[in-house]
Parts: C-alpha cells; structure tokens; sequence
C-alpha cells in the first residue's frame, strides 16, 4: 500500500459505519507487515494536510505496530525500514501536532529501548544534540523530548550508565543555559514546557546514581539555583487561567514546573546529601551540599510554606515534596537547627491542616466509601505520595529521630487545639487532632514518654465521647486511636468495657468504613482477657459481620482479624465452622470474578488490591482448618467445600496465590492425617502445575508432596502412575540447568520421603536415586554443605530402604569404598536428630546382613561400622535436648518461627570435603577412577553466589518433619543390633576390638534402651 492507500484506509476507521470501520480495519491489519506500512503512517502523521483524526488514528496504529513488531521474533520490522525509521523519525516528531508528538515520543521511546543497549543506533545522539541547540524552538522542543525519552532508559540503572555520564557531562550546560534563559520567561507556556522537559532530564539522570560532573560546585551551584527560582517563582498576576478545580489546576504546566524542580532538590538531598545516609564515595558531596546548600533550600521552601500559611495555594504535590523535604532535615544539625526554630508554626499551620478532615474527604467518604478506605487504610502508591501521608511520615520521624526536643513540644500543641475546641468545636480539625495523636502513638506508650500513665485519661475525655459522635468520621478516627493506643493499661475496668461494649456497637454501624475501623480495633483488644471472655458469646455474630464487610469490601487487614477470631476461639466456632468455610470459600470466588482473572485482559497491577484480599481470605480458611484439627469430620467438610477455590487457582495459573494454595493443601493432610479422596482429584492439579511452572513454586509444593506420600502411601505403593509424577518432578529438579541448589535440597528431600514411605515398592527408581547423588558428589558441583549432607543421605536412604541393592549398584560403579569414607569423615555434620537416627538405623541394618552378603571390601572390616555407630551415639543425646527445648518452646515467640537455632555443625568450613583417602582403602581403587567413571555425566550450570541464604531453613531442626523413622527408637535399635550379632557370634568379634570408651557408651546406651522398655 502506498501513502494514500493507507491514507484513505485510516479515513474509514474514523467513519460512522461499523461496516466500513471494520473492513478498513481489517485491511489495515493485513497490510502492517508489509514493508513501508510505517513509513506511510509516518508520512500521514507528521504532514500538515493530513486531517486531524486521521493524523490521529495514523499515529495510533504507528505506535502499537512499533511496540509489537520493533524487538519481536513473529512480525518483526525489515531491517531497511527500521532503518527508515530511524533517519526520518526525529523530523516526523517536531512536524507532528502536540497529541501525536506525545504519540511519536512513545514511539521512539521503544525504538530507543531496544537500540541503546546494543549500539545500533549511533547516529541518534548526535541529531539529539543539533537539534537541542537548535534556535527554532520547535526544533529544540523536539530535542528536548527526545533527550528525555533517552534518559530514561538510563534512569533506573546502577551500571552501564557510561554514556549518560557522558551526555551529562557535555551536554548539560548547554541545558543548564537554555533552562536559564527560559525561567524568566514564565508567562509563555511554550518556555514553560521546555523548562519543565529539562528539569525532568535532570531528575530521571539523579534518580540512582549522581554523576561526578553533577557533584563538583561549578555544576551544583548553578542548578540548584536554578531550581530554588523556579521554586520561588509566584503565579502571575493574570497572565494563566487556571481552573477552579483543584485537580485540573495542579496538572496545569505552571505548577508541573514547580514539581520537578522540588523534585530535584529533594532528590539530591534525600539520596545524596543526608550524611550517613549516602554512598560512601558521595561523602564529599553530602558535606558540600548540607553545610553550604541544604540551609539555603531550607529557607526558599520555608518562604513557600509561609505563604501557603497565609492562604496561597499550593498544588497536592508539591505539598508533599516541601513535607518530605523538611523530613530529610530532622537528622543534618545544618538543617535541624532552622527546622527547630519553627517547629511550632510548621506544626502548628501546616502540618495540622493536612491532617484535618478535608472537604474532599467527605465528598470521597459520601460517593465512595470502598475507595475512601482504600486511601485512609491501605493507601495504594499514588496516595503515598499525597500530602497527608508526608505529613504523618513526618510527625512520626520528628517524635522518634528528635524525640527529647520535639515530642513536648507537638503534644503541647495538641492539647492546645484540643483544649481550643471545646469551647469553639469543630469536628474536622478533632478529626486533624487525633490524628496526629495517632502518629505519634509509639513514642506516646514508650519507656521515656512522659506523658504515658495519662494516655489512659486522654481516651476518656478525648476519644471515649467520638465513638459516638453524630460525626460518621470521627467515629471511624476514634476508632483508629483506640487501635493506635490498644497497648494502654487500663486502670479501670469500666473504661475497658465501655471500648469492648462501643467497638461491638460500632461493628454493626451504618457507615462502611466505621463498620471497618472497628473490626480491625478489634483484633488488638482480645489480648485483654476481659475481653475475650466478653466476646465469646457474640462471636458467632461477630465473625458473621466481618464476612458481610468482607464482601463490600476486599481489604487483606480485615481477614487477618478474621483469622485472629478462628485462632481464638476455635472451640466456639467449630459448629459453625463447615458453613463459615462456605461463606469464605463463595467470598473468594467472588473476588475472582471480580478480579477477572480468567480473561485475557487480566493484568495483575489492576487487581493488586483483590489478590491481597484473596490472600487473606485463603489464609483464614487455612486457620480454620487448624482449629477443627481434633474433628475428623469437621475437617473432611471444609476439605469439600473449599477444593473449588483450590483447583480454580491451580487450573488458571494464579502464581500470587500458589503459596497460599498449597499451604490449605498441606494443612488439610497434615491435620487428618489422611489424604482424602477430595485431596486426590486436587494431585493431578499439582503435577500439572509442576509441569506448567516448574521450578518457580517447588519452595510451595513440597510440604503438601510430602504429605501426600507420608498419608496416601497405600496410593502411591499400588500407583505407577503416582510414583512416575513424583519421578518426574524429583528428576526434573535435580537435572534442569536452571535448578538453584536450594531446589535441588528439596527434590532430595522427596527422594528421602519417597524411599522412607514407600519401602519394597519403588526398588526401579533406586538407581536414578543414587545416580543423582552419586553425580553431584563426584563431580563436587556442591556449594554448601547442607546439600552435600543431603546427597550422602539420598544413598544412606537407599541403603536403609535396600542394603543389598543400593551395594549392587555402588558396585557397579565402584564407588562403595569411596562412597563409605566419605560419609564417615563427614559424619559430625549430621547434627539433626532425624540425621543421626537415619545413619543409625542404616548402620545397624548393614550390620545385620549376614557377612557373605557384604561387598567385598566390608567383609573383613564391618567391625568399622560399628565405630560410626557408636560416633553418632556420642552427640545423639546433645541433638535430642535441642529438640525437645524447641519442641517445649513452640508457639512461644511467632507462630511461624519454628526455632531460630544457629545449626553451627551444619556450616561449610566445618565440613569435610577431601576425598577419601585411598592409601588405606586397598580394596578399592583410587577417585581418578571414579573422576573418569564420572566424567559421563554433564555439570550443571554454575549457580550464583547469593544462593547460600536460601537453604539456610534447611539445617534447622523441624520439629513438625514427619517420617516412619519417628516410631523407632535408637537406642532399642541399638540393642537389637548387639542381640543379633551375640546370636551370630560376631559379638565377641566385636568385643575384642572395642576400646574401653568404646564399651562404656555402648554399656550406657543399652541400659537406656533397657530403662525405656521398662517403662513402656
């Protein structure tokens, strides 16, 4: 097609006729791989006679093949029209009108994304700069914006930023010259718009790092007065008409001007100029810029505030960024100092008046209650950067960073207003009060407060009577101060009982964010047992009035109190528990379809609100499994209400959710200590989840597959099927390149479960066992030693599970004397209980093979075995004391803590990884042996070295790891070794070799094993 064709194809796209839309779309969309399809929109685009709404649509089309055909492998551009593009489009920008510029801009942005990195665009730069010094300002606009959409793609990089610096350094004065002659000139919003492109440039090039041309004073000086003009600039007199609306006129370019250049001096003292705060190699600059240059600032943002004081206003968000920046100054004493000096006025006529109940508020209150909530207590990122969030932000550093000088001081002001208004009430500034009591509530209850015993006294008169204020917000904020203040000591009881009987009352107020306020008030309450004792009758009711607020609105915070109720009183709610995991069930459901996670047009930025209150609600139903865990049931009920929620995650592949999923799916086994036929139709599930996901959710799935085989064994032993999905998953794990060795911990971790549950019935699968292990430990692609603890362990549980067979195999590829010396130098390392008792067991049931059984080179040294035995028995008693002190000391400290042990036995140095010794070993032959018998297998691909973290979880003891190893006793197993081996007469063999030491620990051990049996 040529330009005209494409020309008049667009012309229909913009007609009334649905018909001819859709045909002209079609062809449109039959011609755009077509070489010179871009050139042709370009062309229409950028000419002058072209009509504005097909210029439009030109640039629409441009834009969006740009983005699907620039860097794609399906459709990609010819690379003559890439180049093309790349000569023409700069000239196609500054002849286009403003909405298509900004369409074009984005365009160059992709375009430049993809160019940049690889050098494949040289010849951008250099037109850049000509037409940045350009004397047509059209020209030099374009310029502008085109730098900017450069530095952008530079603006989020710690590295590679060479040629930014490079940029920066040569080419910034020259904007710093041309920004110079356009401040003056703020009457004209053409010089407007490029002064504000130009401190944008400034801001994206400081947004990570500084570079060393921006630190020296010849460059800090002339900027940075260059912002404080701009900062001081007023509105002139006449010369804009800006809205009346707050919003419109905050978006209007005169105060977009006035933003960045905020922006800039916050960013440079914030991220830079804070002392300690700052990069070692900017100290130079910080002292720079606190002792000769934050001062300065100080004083111009201070100007601005006092005018704002007086009535001027100022736009929402350069509110915000003059609140951040005087929170930048609490620290600096250059800073401090000015900032102490006004401390009253600024607390007293700026910062109070933020806080205050606003006229907005109450629009957003009266037409959006959900979005109200939203703002007030989970404020999306936009709302972090509104003026009331700075404010309390500020209140908050000002009491903890300069707590001995500045907290008299704000609560005095405080009590002054509070005192004020009653005789002269105004609702919205008790509302502004008690919210600054509320930000400052930590340091009001702290051990240094001197003010703490009277908190008691300033809820009874100040907050107790807005409980019921006729004033629907001042309900819900004395609400929120009592959560804020919860941890007061009420000296009282009426005091306490009139919060627990007001806050019950407000549960079921007819206001939804008051309804909200009181149920998350609620949770900290129950500490009191006063409290708990008085809810237990209604609690039913209670929890009946959070699921209705849960459903009008989706709020993670409020589904943890639910959870804090199930964990509670779970004996309360046990009879309603099969009808509250059907309501929690249908509310989840809800918010999916809500949430559309199904469609094509899903993306999850839109819906992050609704996946964090699905989170919560599966986490409440996670609760309420636990708490029915006596009631079988009870159990298998909820089981059957809630698998649709989990297999419509599974089937649509909702990843935020995976965690959650496979904990209900772990709880459920665990607490019926079965796998039910529900739990079954959900495996197939995870195996195809395994298969879609892969790696990613390993950490998620194997607690529930370790369930699954501990409790379904009967399954698994009679399935084929069953036992090659696990096969499948463990094989995947320990082979895939991309497998991280924390993976990998837990793909032996199933390989252990598998071999320990399901002994006689999966002796097919032992070889690929020990063949895995066998391929890490020869080859020593191990970088922790708590994997290498779990290869040895994979072949000791195959000795365990099969001796006879596991030493066929470590025949076969002669490694079996190899394989023993390394496990005994390293067997110190083995320092967990279920460690220890594995190489127990193991080495008692090697022990009692009949000696012909034995490979050759054990026949005539098993007494050595028998040596590691009695080694573990040294430290088994010290490992059995660790555990019970964790097993007494569960739920003690946080739920999900299960011990915060320092295993030291487990760290790498004191690992031992030389290779065995063969000098000593003569019947087998020397590791370059093995090496060559090795060297069939690939190495994996190199792990990176901030992985270590990751399988630190993995050498704690974990009290809650369940295996068949459980119910054997080491010490009988001990004793019943030394009687099959008296039975044989190899005890005197045995005997006859032991040193004294040796039959003292061995004497010790059976009279243990004989007192136990006593007692059992």
């Amino acid at each position: 097609m040529n330009v005209q064709q494409v020309y008049e194809s667009l012309a229909f796209t913009v007609q009334a006729d649905a018909e001819l839309r859709k045909r002209a779309e079609a062809l449109l969309l039959q011609a755009q791989i077509a070489p010179g399809f871009l050139s042709c929109l370009l062309q229409i685009t950028a000419s002058k006679d072209s009509k504005p709404e097909i210029a439009q649509a030109a640039a629409v089309y441009f834009k969006n093949r740009i983005k699907e055909g620039w860097s794609a492998s399906q459709s990609p551009l010819q690379p003559d029209e890439k180049t093309w593009l790349k000569q023409h489009i700069l000239q196609g920008i500054a002849q286009a009108q403003p909405n298509n510029k900004t369409l074009l801009l984005a365009s160059i942005s992709i375009m430049i994304s993809n160019e940049h990195s690889t050098g494949t665009w040289p010849e951008l730069m250099p037109s850049v700069v000509q037409l940045v010094n350009s004397q047509d300002p059209n020209l030099m606009n374009t310029g502008l914006c085109v730098l900017l959409e450069w530095t952008k793609n530079y603006q989020m990089q710690v590295s590679k930023r060479e040629p930014l610096n490079i940029m920066v350094q040569n080419l910034f004065p020259n904007l710093l010259t041309i920004a110079n002659k356009l401040e003056p000139m703020f009457n004209h919003l053409d010089a407007l718009f490029m002064l504000k492109t130009i401190l944008k440039i400034y801001s994206c090039s400081i947004r990570m790092e500084l570079s060393n041309a921006l630190q020296s004073p010849d460059s800090l000086i002339p900027w940075g007065t260059l912002f404080l003009a701009v900062v001081s600039r007023q509105v002139p007199d006449g010369t804009f008409n800006f809205p009346n609306d707050a919003d419109e006129r905050a978006k209007h370019i005169w105060w977009k001007c006035k933003k960045w250049a905020y922006s800039c001096l916050n960013n440079l003292m914030g991220r830079y100029g804070r002392g300690g705060k700052t990069n070692k190699r900017y100290a130079g600059f910080s002292k720079l810029f606190l002792n000769q240059f934050a001062p300065k600032i100080f004083e111009v943002f201070y100007q601005q505030l006092e005018l704002t004081m007086t009535g001027v206003w100022m736009s929402p968000r350069v509110t915000q960024l003059s609140l951040t920046f005087l929170e930048h100054c609490i620290k600096p004493k250059s800073t401090w100092g000015l900032f102490q000096a006004r401390l009253d006025t600024i607390i007293a006529n700026f910062i109070f008046p933020q806080l205050c109940f606003s006229e907005s508020d109450l629009e957003l209150w009266n037409e959006d209650p959900v979005e109200y909530i939203h703002k007030k207590i989970d404020p999306t990122i936009d709302d972090f950067r509104s003026p009331v969030t700075a404010a309390t932000e500020l209140l908050g550093t000002l009491v903890r960073g300069r707590f001995k000088v500045a907290f008299v001081p704000i609560v005095t002001i405080i009590n002054n207003i509070l005192t004020t208004l009653q005789s002269s009430y105004n609702p919205r500034q008790k509302y502004g009060a008690l919210t600054m009591m509320g930000c400052i509530s930590e340091m009001a209850l702290s051990e240094q407060s001197p003010i703490g015993s009277q908190m008691e006294s300033f809820l009874v008169t100040h907050v107790f009577p807005d409980l019921n204020s006729n004033e629907t917000y001042l309900r819900a904020k004395a609400c929120d101060i009592i959560n804020s203040y919860s941890n007061v000591t009420f000296s009282q009881q009426s005091n306490l009982e009139f919060v627990f009987q007001t806050i019950l009352q407000r549960l079921s107020d007819e206001e939804l964010p008051v309804r909200v306020s009181a149920s998350l008030t609620l949770a900290p309450l129950l500490k009191y047992p006063q409290v708990k004792e008085a809810i237990k009758p209604h609690v039913v009711q209670v929890m009946q009035g959070l699921l209705n607020t849960t459903n009008e609105i989706d709020l993670d915070t409020l589904t943890h109190t639910m959870e804090i109720l199930v964990f509670e009183f779970s004996e309360e709610l046990k009879p309603f528990a099969i009808q509250l995991a059907t309501q929690l069930r249908d509310t989840f459901m809800r918010i999916m379809s809500e949430a559309n996670f199904t469609s094509d047009e899903f993306n999850i930025d839109e819906v992050e609100d609704k996946t964090m209150a699905a989170m919560g609600v599966l986490k409440t139903i996670s609760s309420l499994i636990l708490s029915v865990e006596t009631s079988l049931e009870i159990l298998l009920g909820i089981e059957e209400v809630v698998v649709p929620a989990l297999l419509f995650i599974l089937d649509n592949s909702i990843l935020d959710l995976y965690e959650e999923v496979f904990e209900i799916i772990e709880t459920c086994i665990f607490c019926s200590k079965q796998v039910s036929q529900n739990m079954w139709n959900v495996f197939p599930r995870i195996y195809a989840t395994f298969k879609s996901d892969a790696l990613e959710y390993l950490e998620e799935m194997l607690p529930s597959l370790d369930n699954y085989i501990t409790f379904g064994k009967d399954v698994f032993i009679q399935s084929q099927d069953h036992q090659n999905q696990l096969m499948d998953i463990v094989l995947t794990v320990m082979t895939d390149q991309h497998s991280r060795e924390a993976d990998r911990i837990r793909s032996a971790q199933l390989m252990e479960t598998m071999m320990l549950n399901l002994r006689g019935a999966i002796d097919q699968h032992i070889p690929k066992f020990i063949e895995q292990a066998f391929k890490y430990l020869a080859l020593k692609k191990i970088k922790t030693s708590v994997f290498r603890v779990h290869c040895l362990e994979i072949i000791i549980n195959a000795l365990y599970y099969n001796p006879i067979l596991t030493f066929q195999i470590l025949d076969q590829t002669q490694w079996t004397g190899s394989f023993l010396e390394l496990w005994f130098k390293n067997i110190e390392a083995f320092s967990r209980v279920h460690d220890k008792k594995l190489c127990i067991v193991t080495l008692c049931t090697i022990l009692e093979l009949p000696v012909e059984s034995l490979p050759q080179q054990l026949s005539s040294n098993w007494t050595h075995l028998f040596d590691g035995v009695l080694q573990v028995f040294k430290t088994y008693p010290a490992a059995l004391e660790e555990r019970e002190m964790q097993e007494n000391n569960d739920g003690e400290g946080d739920d999900e803590d299960f011990g915060d042990q320092d295993f030291d036995d487990y760290a790498d140095e004191d690992f031992n990884d030389d290779q065995p010794n063969h000098e000593s070993v003569t019947q087998e032959e020397s590791l370059q042996s093995l090496a060559a018998e090795a060297s069939s297998y690939a190495p994996t691909a190199d792990e990176s070295d901030d992985e270590e973290w990751e399988v630190e979880d993995f050498l704690q003891e974990d009290i809650y790891f369940m295996t068949p190893l459980d119910s054997i006793d080491s010490y009988a197993r001990l004793a019943q070794t030394m009687t099959h081996l008296s039975s044989t007469g190899q005890g005197s063999v045995l005997d006859s070799r032991l040193t004294n030491d040796q039959r003292l620990l061995l004497q010790q051990c059976v009279e243990k094993a004989t007192k136990l049996s006593i007692k059992q």
